[in-house]
Order: structure tokens, then sequence, then C-alpha cells
């Protein structure tokens, strides 16, 4: 999987860089509420931001990323129609490699950069 997330991303000028779970899994503590094994990781990482897509909202409680210095987002794609050269209606959001079979690498890149960022809005 690693390898080919990172050709993708080389294709698709994206800087990528991973990290085994293996190898900070000392380092995390264990969640003791749903949305804390994001928080968990990304303190171990040092991460000062956390991005998710909008669907695990309800998860997260923001306040508990603020207190680890760590910014919570929620980023929402477009899911922009193309061309899937099939006869039923446009099926959205099913994979990067759905997207890289009807499109050249630039338009690809113009499809991944039509988003926004939504509130994260404090859950309780």
């Amino acid at each position: 999987n690693t390898h080919c997330l990172a050709t993708i991303c080389e294709a698709l000028e994206i800087k990528f860089s991973w990290t085994y779970f293996e190898q900070v899994a000392d380092r995390i503590d264990p969640p003791a509420a749903p949305g804390e094994w994001s928080l968990n990781i990304s303190a171990a990482m040092g991460a000062e931001t956390y991005i998710n897509l909008p669907g695990g909202r309800a998860i997260f409680d923001e306040t508990k990323f603020r207190e680890k210095g760590i910014e919570l987002r929620f980023l929402q794609n477009q899911l922009t129609p193309y061309d899937q050269r099939i006869t039923s209606p446009f099926i959205p959001a099913l994979s990067i490699i759905d997207v890289l079979m009807f499109n050249s690498l630039s338009a690809t890149r113009a499809l991944i950069d039509d988003y926004e960022f939504l509130e994260a809005g404090l859950v309780t």
C-alpha cells in the first residue's frame, strides 16, 4: 500500500512521507474514547494539524485536540463529476484509481485541488 501511495503521489507531484505504525506504537497512548486514536497518534508524531473527512465529525472533540496544541480540520472535497465512460450517472468518491483511469494527470490534480475546509465546531 505504501508503495502504491508513494507512486501515485509522485505522479501527481504531491509530497508524501510516511512512518510505519510499529515505529511509533510504543509512544501512543491508548484511546479512551472514539476519535482519540487520531488525537493520540497526532500528538505522538508531533503534528500541528489533523485533517479528517467530514463524515467523522461526530467522534472528534475539538477541545481535546486544542488542549494538545493540534488544530482539528475537516476537508470537504467537491467531487466534481468527470466522464467515467459508463452509461449510468456519475458515481462519486470511488477512488484515486478511478479518477486516474479517466483523467490526465493535470486534470486529476485539478480535481484533487477542488476542496474546502469546514469549520471544526466543538463536539461535546
